[in-house]
Order: structure tokens, then sequence, then C-alpha cells
């Protein structure tokens, strides 16, 4: 009831705020009638002795035609005009009298003409006064602006015997002080606010209002495309049949879902929020009629104030969180920076704006777009200068954490993961600033951090040569003679340890050292978002590690689930905790989750796993196994483009796939047992031409094909039978095939080909 209370707050706010913009400054009354304005031939003939010749509306195209026909807004803001002639008793002279009605004071003064000559004292203080000939006659002219009325005097010699221009400045002096106070005073009509958007102000609200929820939509659909995490979750269904395994299995999704609502509850009421501050400075902008390059400093001065108040409100904190301490001078850099760039996102998103707004050509519409994509790109760089400043606070962080004795979380990971990314929602662990940055993706370490912060201060070994270290766990640094002895030191008296689960040759170590420290009971093995190959050769080397059969892990992947981490269990059997997809949601549950049940544990000692769980022999791994390389690059973020192939191709599977033309799971466990016979039989190019999809044919030559099988497989005995486990969505299928001498192989996809189970290679 809170959330609803808060949200139609907001919302009411939000409305308030835009009847505000809407409506002032500015005149939005009914156009008078500018005919009874006009001074009559009473008032000229008695001050002047003229007498009235002609009285006429003005016509609109004239006037544009005779001034600014390069402004394209123009038209919108000339109302009306009316004219009136005279002529002197002995017709020396013409006079002539205009009154132009414009949308507003802004365009009144701005579309007069400019004089070339200082008015006398008779004028009005305003008044532009031009002196001149036209069609060979002297003439001068004086105009002077009231409210949105523009007043112009014009008086021309009809022949130059007659011409005296001190004279013909008197006359119009006279004329146009008369004509000014023959104007009503109404407020609609006097008022000088200078007010250049005032015919723009709705479509400007839209926009603002608009662009915030529309840059919220690209953001989320860009960073989507590129999150398999994501996309893995959204394409699942259920597979069938579910097939029986001997892991205990807790299925994480439940709490993850539940996880996910909140945070998009959460965004939905950022995206509220931004909206109001956007209209805020509008409002801020409009009222204070400031410069535009000034004015742009409006919405980085909000940003401003919101995170000192955060800042504040984290200081008042009787015990806040290492990563929310910042050294003051450090912050201050940071903020300034990333102050700055949003001041120049906001520049270009307020000249799209403009250029939307101003114009009504396609052409200059495209290049609105582009403008709103460097803004976009832009904003990605937001938080870049805060959290650097934040890195270079890291190590009084950690020398200060050093001093605190409270238990532990110890992580474990290979170098090589430093740099592993994941998409990230913003939660409460980010503060204002990156709130507003457009960059999704962050180190997976942050996140694994955050989240066990609540069960104890986070470290893990830093690696050597680290000049500045990255966001995430505090780091201590040893030498390459004694970090053993760190590293078993922190596995004894660690309340938790996290092992990011890798392939290198000290994964091995330190799972034997946790074993013989008897610390298994407080042993958490994560599985990173990886590709499925990868992750295989992970779960190899792991299950070598605790002397397992790796076929152990197959059981999620054959529910429709994926692994996310497992631990110990009280009797020595692995539980597997899974997810529905591998996104952050599901990573931040996980670990929150096993935490939970790790801390709980202090007194039990593990040094194994059950004895029927165990291999029947020391599986050799060497070939998984993969030591760091700094030249060696992590993946970075998957590419939108391999992305979006995976989502058409999942559609197409699913749109082809018919009721009963799939079949189970049983199925494409015998189109394995098919082609297994086959490889007994070194029959490689019998599995070539009839259980190898047609793409696939396609892409890889038969020969190439053959050999590469033909060398994968050498030295592999193939003699008994092979353990498969099979799980099936629509018109697509995945494999989990342990050999009978218990040496696991990566997972196989088939898909459906009228009614057959063929391959599809990779």
């Amino acid at each position: 009831m809170r959330r609803v209370w808060t949200v139609g707050l907001l919302v009411a706010l939000l409305l308030s705020l835009a009847g505000i913009a809407a409506a002032a400054p500015g005149p939005t009354a009914g156009s008078p009638d500018l005919k009874p304005m006009l001074l009559d031939e009473a008032a000229v003939s008695q001050s002047l002795g003229f007498r009235q010749t002609k009285d006429r509306a003005l016509d609109i195209a004239q006037v544009l035609g005779a001034t600014r026909v390069d402004e394209q807004r123009l038209g919108d803001n000339v109302r009306q005009g009316h004219d009136r002639y005279f002529e002197s008793e002995r017709n020396e002279f013409e006079l002539h009298i205009r009154l132009i009605e414009f949308s507003n004071h802004y365009w009144a003064d701005r579309m007069r003409a400019a004089g070339n000559r200082a008015p006398g004292p008779a004028f009005p203080a305003d008044t532009h006064l031009i002196a001149g000939t036209e069609d060979g006659r002297p003439t001068v002219i004086a105009s002077s602006v009231m409210g949105r009325i523009e007043v112009i005097v014009y008086i021309a010699a009809n022949s130059a015997a007659v011409a005296d221009e001190s004279r013909q400045e008197d006359i119009v002096a006279t004329t146009l002080i008369a004509q000014l106070a023959a104007i009503p005073v109404l407020p609609d009509l006097t008022s000088t606010t200078r007010v250049d958007v005032t015919d723009l102000r709705i479509g400007l609200i839209v926009l603002q209002i608009v662009l915030i929820p529309l840059l919220g939509a690209g953001m989320a659909t860009a960073a989507t495309l590129r999150d398999r995490g994501s996309l893995e979750r959204i394409l699942r269904t259920r597979p069938e049949p579910e097939s029986a395994g001997r892991s205990p299995v807790h299925d994480l999704s439940s709490a993850a879902a539940r996880l996910r609502r909140r945070g998009r509850i959460r965004v939905g009421s950022q995206l509220l929020i931004a909206m109001v501050l956007s209209v805020v400075e509008l409002v801020l902008h409009i009222w204070a009629s400031a410069p535009a390059l000034l004015g742009l400093a409006i919405a980085p001065g909000i940003v401003a104030v919101v995170v000192v108040m955060d800042l504040l409100i984290a200081a008042r904190r009787p015990d806040p969180l290492p990563f929310q301490r910042t050294s003051i001078v450090p912050a201050a850099i940071g903020i300034v920076g990333s102050l700055a760039i949003i001041y120049a996102a906001n520049f270009f998103l307020f000249a799209a704006i403009a250029v939307v707004v101003l114009t009504r050509s396609a052409g200059y519409w495209v290049m609105a777009a582009v403008l709103v994509l460097v803004g976009w790109r832009i904003l990605t760089r937001t938080s870049g200068p805060y959290r650097f400043a934040k890195r270079l606070a890291g190590s009084s962080i950690a020398a200060a954490q050093r001093d605190d004795h409270k238990p532990r979380v110890f992580v474990l990971r290979s170098f090589q993961d430093d740099a592993l990314t994941l998409r990230m929602r913003r939660t409460i662990r980010h503060n204002p600033i990156e709130l507003a940055s457009t960059q999704p993706y962050e180190r997976f370490e942050e996140l694994l951090a955050w989240s066990m912060w609540q069960f104890g201060p986070v470290w893990t070994v830093g690696r050597p040569g680290t000049n500045l270290a990255p966001l995430g766990a505090a780091r201590e640094y040893h030498r390459d003679d004694n970090w053993q002895l760190a590293v078993e030191s922190e596995i004894r008296f660690a309340r938790i340890i996290v092992f990011v689960v890798g392939r290198s040759p000290a994964l091995m170590w330190e799972v034997a050292t946790a074993r013989r420290c008897r610390a298994l009971s407080k042993c958490l093995f994560v599985f990173p978002p990886l590709s499925g190959t990868e992750l295989h050769a992970r779960l190899v080397v792991l299950a070598a590690a605790l002397d397992m059969s790796p076929d152990y892990f197959t059981h999620p992947a054959a529910t429709g689930r994926y692994l996310l981490g497992m631990y110990i269990g009280d009797d020595g059997r692995p539980v597997l905790l899974t997810g529905d997809g591998r996104d952050d949601s599901a990573y931040q549950t996980l670990f929150s989750a096993a935490g939970n049940i790790l801390v709980q544990r202090d007194s039990l000692h593990l040094s194994a796993v059950a004895t029927d769980l165990r291999a029947p022999r020391p599986a050799d791994v060497s070939a998984q196994l993969v030591r760091y390389d700094p030249q060696r690059l992590p993946p970075g973020p998957p590419d939108a483009k391999a992305n979006l192939r995976y989502i058409l191709d999942s559609l197409y599977w699913r749109l082809r796939s018919r009721t009963g033309e799939t079949g189970g799971a049983e199925t494409v466990v015998a189109a394995r047992a098919a082609i297994y016979r086959y490889i007994q039989q070194d029959r490689y190019g019998a599995i070539y031409d009839w259980h190898l999809a047609p793409r696939s044919r396609k892409a890889v030559p038969r020969w190439s094909w053959i050999e590469q099988n033909r060398a994968h497989n050498a030295g592999r005995d193939f003699s008994g039978p092979e353990h498969v486990i099979a799980t099936v969505r629509h018109g697509t299928a995945t494999a989990l095939i342990t050999a009978h001498d218990g040496t696991p192989t990566p997972p196989q996809r088939f898909v459906n080909v009228r009614g057959r189970w063929l391959i599809e290679a990779h």
C-alpha cells in the first residue's frame, strides 16, 4: 500500500508540474481585435492635421516575405496585423501606422528591424529608429513593443522638396507615443516576460517526459539483446519428460523471480522520479529564462543535490558497508567529473528535443535521432569518474577492513576471470550517479562482493603487479613464494569460502587444501555465466578436484534449469543450486540463499564427498587445465548480433515444431545410441551422411568433419555403453553424455528435421 501511495504522489507531482510549465508564464488568451486599437482620424487630425485614406487588415504573407523568411517558426508566431494610412492636409507627407500581434513578447521584439540611428529623448526608450529613402522618398520609421504587440509608425515625404527629417521625427514620435497609449492595459497583451517557448511548451513537456522512458526502454532492449542470461530465461520452455537424477537440487527460480519483480518496480519508480526531475528542470529553465548553456546545468545540479543527500544519509548509517565509504577528495573529484559528463549528455538530448520541436523536416529528425544516440553513448560514461574515485579510495578501505577482526568471506577465483562481466540491473547498491548511467555491464565480482558483505568482509588475493585494484572484494597481495600459506590460513579461518569455478591448476590445489583443512562444509562453488563448452570443461576440473564423477552435474540441464552453484550437504552429497536463467537476479539469489545456509554450519567439518559419489579412479584433466595468461582477453559482453541469431533460431524451432512431432527425451537418447554405434565402428562418414543436420552439412565439408571428429575421439575407449541424459525444448534438444569410462563430453545439440533427431554441429 505504501508503494501505491508513493507512485500516486509522484504521478500527481508530475501532472502538477506539467500544468505549471504549460500555463506560466505567457499569454494563452484569444487574439483581440486590433482595428479599434489603432489611432483614428479624429486623434491624428487633431494633433497633427492628417486625414485617413486607407484601412485594411495586414497580409501575414507580406510580413514573412519582407523580414525573416529563414525563420521556420515565424508563421506560427505571427497572429494578425492591421494597417491604417493617413495623408497631411497639403499632401506633403504620408503617415502609416501598423499593429502586429505576435504569440508573445519575445517574438514581437525579436522580429523588429534594427535601427540605424539613436532615437531622441522624445521617443520611448525601446524605440528602433530608421531614417533613409524608400522608393526615392525620404522616410523615417520607428518601432516599439507593448507586450506582444509591435507598433510601427512610418512617415514618407512625397517629394524631396518638402522633406524635413527633424519635422518627420517629431511627427513619428508624437504618433508612436499616442498609439502606445491607445493599446488597452490587459495583462495578456502588455506582459513583457521574455519567454521564447510559449508556443512550444506542450511539445517540450511531452518530449521531456517521453524521452526518459524511451531512453529507459531503449537501454533495456539493447542490454537484453546482449544478455544471454535473460534471453535464456525469456525463451525457456518446460522440457519433457524430466529425467531423474542422483543429485539433490534446490531450484532458486521462484526466489529469483520475486527479486526481478521487485527490481522492475524499483526501475519503474526510478523512471518516474527521473521524469519528475526532468519536468522540474524544464520549469526551472523557463522560470529562470537563463541562456541555454547555463540552463543545461540545472540537470547536473539536481543530480548533485541528490548525490549529496545520498552521501549524507549513507554517512549517518551506524555501520556503513565498505563499498559505500569513499574519501572526501576522491569522491568530490569523481562527482564533478560525472556531473560534467551528465552536462554533456544533457546538451545532446536537449539539442535533439529542440530539433524535433523547431523543425518539420524528416532530415532534421534523423539528426535528432543521431543526437539522442550520441547523448546515450555519453551517458554510458557517466559513472566512470565516480567509480574511478571509488577505486582510488579502495586501498584506504582495505586498510580499514584489515583491522576489522570479523570472520571473513574469502573469494577464490582465477585471475583470468577478473574481467568477467554481467548485465546488472540498478539496485540499492548503486548511487544516483550510477543510476543515471546507461552502462548496464559491471564485473561479476562486484555483484558477488556486494551480495556476500552481509555475511562478513569480503576478501580475495590480488593479482601481482596491479596498480589500482578493481571494485569488488578487498584485496591482499602476496609474493609467489608465500601465497599458498596465506590462502591456506584464510581457508582455515574464513567464515565462508566462495570458489568462482575456473579451470586453472590453482583451483585443483585450492580445493585439495579445503579438503585437507576439512573446510568443504563452508565452501560455495559458483559457476559463472559462460558458454556450454567452457562450463563443461570447468565442471570436469571441479569434479576431478572433488574426486567425483562429472555426470553428477548433468541433472539440472536435463530438467531445463541452469546450474548456478553448489555446496556440500550435511551428508556429504553436493546440493546443486539452479535457476531458470543466469542473470544478475539469479546469482544474487544464489549468494543470499547459499550464504544463509553456510553461515550456520561452523561446527560441521567435511573433507570429502559421500563415498558412493567418488570416481572409481582419479581423472586426468590436464587437457582441460588452463594457466593464467595476461595477454588472453576474457570474453566480453555477448554481441547483440549473435544473440539476435540465438533468438531467431529459438523462435524458428518453436514455430516449426508441431505437437507430437518431436517426441520425448527417450527419442533423443535412441538417436544418440545409433550414432554411438557408428562411432564404435569408426564410420564417421555414415554419421555425416545420415545423422548430421542439412544446415550443418552445408557449413562443414564432409572430409573436414570426419577428420576433426576422428582426431577428437582418438585414444578413447568406446567398447562399453555411454550414459545420456536429454532435455527437449520444442524442435531442439540437448544431450549430456558421459562415456562408460567416466569421461564426459561437451553437450551435444540435436534438431528435429521431419521427425528425425539430427546433430547440429557448431
